[in-house]
């Protein structure tokens, strides 16, 4: 069983499937603490800067239709690793729709966040 967190993103436009990808695993590494550029700054005004938390064990699977997305979500279930989270673009403009999609993920797995 895998550890990693999965989310799948279901959207027919590939710009946003890249970009949805873009936005959950960036290529650009974060600064340990995001405050430090505002501690150059402003020297001694910054105080109690949460920790910047990075998980690498992030799975994103993107798919262009919903019976893709269904496949890969089927095939999560057998392998015991289940999706997290699901992106769903409402508005697919192939044989199911976005809601479709979503209805039968929660069917599949109850317990993913749509």
């Amino acid at each position: 069983m895998s550890m990693s967190k999965k989310i799948l993103v279901v959207d027919d436009n590939e710009w946003i499937l890249k970009m949805m990808y873009e936005l959950l695993v960036p290529s650009v590494k974060f600064p340990e603490k995001p405050g430090s550029l505002a501690e150059i700054l402003f020297p001694g005004m910054i105080e109690d800067q949460p920790e910047y938390y990075q998980d690498d064990k992030l799975e994103v699977t993107g798919t262009h239709t919903g019976e893709e997305a269904l496949e890969q979500a089927q095939r999560a279930i057998t392998l015991k690793e289940l999706y997290s989270l699901a992106f769903v673009d409402l508005n697919l403009e192939q044989n199911l729709t976005g809601v479709d999609v979503a209805i039968r993920l929660k069917q599949l797995d109850p317990l993913s966040k749509l």
